[in-house]
């Protein structure tokens, strides 16, 4: 008998192999994207306190308390941020305050950005 094509078996073969393969694709660049969003929250994040840092230097005089809290909206209207910068990748706007703390009896201070500060 001469054999012509290929078998419902061999045909499901290829068609499972080719499935797992596309799915591996998939949650590889699943994974890609997630990684390139956390890194570029991450590089926003420090964009933020690095421009916190020099509102500390040119304001030292403003932080009256201990614990601190800045508004974000500050940074911008000084010129220390460029809104269009704070794009989060999760698409969420930029918590509204950033909290000084001074670290033990020394001048220097921890920040953290934070959706509210009651000081």
């Amino acid at each position: 008998m001469n054999k012509r094509g290929f078998t419902l078996i061999e045909l499901l073969a290829v068609i499972v192999i080719l499935a797992l393969l596309a799915l591996l694709l998939v949650s590889t660049f699943l994974r890609i994207i997630n990684d390139s969003r956390d890194s570029l929250t991450e590089t926003q994040e420090k964009m933020v306190l690095n421009a916190v840092k020099k509102w500390e230097v040119a304001n030292f005089d403003k932080i009256t308390s201990d614990p601190f809290c800045l508004k974000t909206e500050e940074l911008i209207t000084g010129g220390y941020l460029i809104r269009g910068d704070l794009e989060l990748a999760n698409k969420q706007e930029l918590p509204p305050y950033i909290k000084f703390e001074q670290i033990g009896s020394t001048s220097q201070y921890k920040y953290d950005i934070v959706d509210d500060c009651p000081y």
